[in-house]
């Protein structure tokens, strides 16, 4: 299954969604400069998050990441956590800085360098736990 997002009037919509079974369900944004909520809608089996855009960002947690694999974006587009912690075990990320927006700091975990160097953290004290 797919779900292609075009704006953020759309996307305020949306309460859930569901990729049923397969291993190659999509969720992908399509407008610049604007700013999805994640943590809002109920997401299950989709593996793979896409943002088409530039200047967008992602508001993500544990759940709404959970069982994505590849998330994926055009240079300039940001997931950005308000969490403590974020879990980007098991998850290939490419071209997304990912950032903190909690102010006392954010534990990122991880197990792969290449994700690892996404992460840009904020301004709290921010921490890669690269264990995971």
């Amino acid at each position: 299954d797919r779900l292609y997002v075009y704006s953020t009037s759309a996307w305020s919509g949306v309460t859930s969604f569901d990729g049923g079974g397969g291993s190659n369900d999509r969720l992908r944004f399509f407008q610049s400069s604007a700013t999805f909520d994640l943590t809002s809608v109920s997401l299950s089996n989709v593996e793979r998050l896409y943002s088409f855009t530039s200047n967008s960002t992602l508001v993500v947690d544990d759940t709404s990441l959970a069982d994505f694999t590849t998330i994926r974006s055009n240079p300039g587009n940001r997931l950005l956590t308000n969490d403590t912690s974020l879990d980007l075990t098991g998850k290939s990320v490419q071209n997304f800085t990912v950032e903190s927006g909690n102010a006392t700091g954010t534990t990122f975990t991880v197990n792969s360098k290449a994700t690892a160097f996404q992460i840009r953290g904020g301004a709290g004290s921010d921490t890669v736990d690269a264990t995971g």
